[in-house]
Parts: C-alpha cells; sequence; structure tokens
C-alpha cells in the first residue's frame, strides 16, 4: 500500500480503536484497499457496507469484498456502517476537484487535510427507548448537484452551486417509522441538517479543547 495512504489508515483505525466502545467480529476494524479513479490513488476504509459496492470498491482483494460487508458493532448494542475513500490532498500544490470535499485530518502527523471522494458514517440498531432509527452523516456530492425540485430553491442551487434541500455533507436524524415493521410507512420526523465535512478523525467527537477546523460548507 502506498505510504502516505497506509498512514490515513492507520490513523483512522487507531482512531476507532482508542474510542474503546468498536469491535469487529474477528476482524479489523476497517477492511482497507487501494483503489484508483480519476488518475489518482485513493484509499478505500470500510465496514458494513453493500455488497456490490464492496465489490466496486475491492475489485482485486481476494475476500476482502465480503469480509467489508460485516459492520462494527457499537456498545451497548448498535451498530455501525462506514465508508470512506479519501487521499492526502495538498493546497497550493493541486486543485480539488468540484465533486470532492476537503477535510482536516491529522495535522501534527504531517498529512493536514485530505479530499474525500465519498464516504458515510451510519449508526443503526439504536437502543429501545432513544426514539430515532439511524443517525448517519452522509457525503453525496453528486446527488447534491442535482436541481431541486422545489422551483423556489433553484435561486440559491445556481448561487451556491448545490441542492439546498439536499447538501453534499449532511447529518441525518432518523425517527421509528409511524407503524413498527413497516419501513415503507414515513416516520414522524426526520430531519436532514446540513454540514461541512467532518475530519474523520473526530468521529465520535473528542473534547480536545480545540475547535473543529471545517472546510467545506
Amino acid at each position: 500500500m502506498d505510504y502516505q495512504l497506509d498512514r490515513i489508515a492507520d490513523m483512522f483505525e487507531s482512531c476507532l480503536r482508542d474510542c474503546a466502545v468498536f469491535e469487529r467480529a474477528d476482524r479489523p476494524l476497517v477492511e482497507r484497499d487501494i483503489l484508483r479513479k480519476e488518475a489518482m490513488k485513493w484509499v478505500v476504509l470500510a465496514a458494513g457496507i453493500d455488497a456490490l459496492v464492496a465489490a466496486e470498491l475491492f475489485p482485486d482483494s481476494g475476500k476482502k469484498a465480503s469480509f467489508a460487508g460485516i459492520p462494527l458493532r457499537v456498545s451497548p448494542g448498535a451498530q455501525a456502517s462506514l465508508l470512506l475513500v479519501l487521499r492526502r490532498f495538498d493546497p497550493g500544490v493541486e486543485t480539488l476537484a468540484p465533486h470532492h470535499h476537503l477535510a482536516s485530518y491529522a495535522p501534527g502527523d504531517g498529512i493536514p487535510y485530505v479530499a474525500i471522494r465519498e464516504g458515510y458514517i451510519r449508526i443503526t440498531h439504536l437502543p429501545d427507548g432513544v426514539g430515532l432509527d439511524s443517525i448517519r452523516w452522509e457525503l453525496d456530492p453528486h446527488q447534491a448537484r442535482n436541481a431541486p425540485i422545489e422551483s423556489w430553491l433553484r435561486t440559491w442551487y445556481t448561487r451556491i452551486g448545490f441542492n439546498p434541500a439536499h447538501s453534499p455533507s449532511h447529518l441525518h436524524f432518523n425517527s421509528l417509522p409511524k407503524v413498527v415493521g413497516r419501513p415503507e410507512e414515513p416516520s414522524t420526523g426526520d430531519f436532514r441538517l446540513a454540514m461541512g465535512a467532518p475530519n474523520p478523525l473526530r468521529f465520535p467527537p473528542v473534547d480536545s479543547g480545540v475547535a473543529p477546523e471545517v472546510l467545506s460548507v
């Protein structure tokens, strides 16, 4: 594996390990591999992802594609799935593509910024009594560049370059469906909160005494 990409992956997995709330069925906390896209090399970090997506992101890695479907277990009983496709980014040396996102990473270890091509972190199977079905951070820049359905949002779409009803980086709070056992029923309260692309090493958030540096909105 490329040295810089290997360091990025090592730091992310170390961050999950030090949180002391994640474990994963006799496997490393994330599956990892190098992906070549757009004439660049990216590191893929995955756990609990869809089989078709895994086959695309781990095409030459033997059983890694099937292992990538194993989710993380989150104490005290929830599950997590995650996908990050990222690489080191050097401002001033290269230009960020419109469909990539920039985030701070580990300046103390010589990797101040990363470009994120795609990613999500989804917490599901939350304990009873919470009132939520899932909490999800989603990075979806491709969908965000589609024009809004609502005519009144199209002026904002032109101004800011993405659909404000589906921002590229957003946090979902999804409540349980109105009728438990009928997932097709709409829930009583789903909330999508636009946000900047977070530092992947700051999930879950850690009180370091330093405000996170958010570089994209």
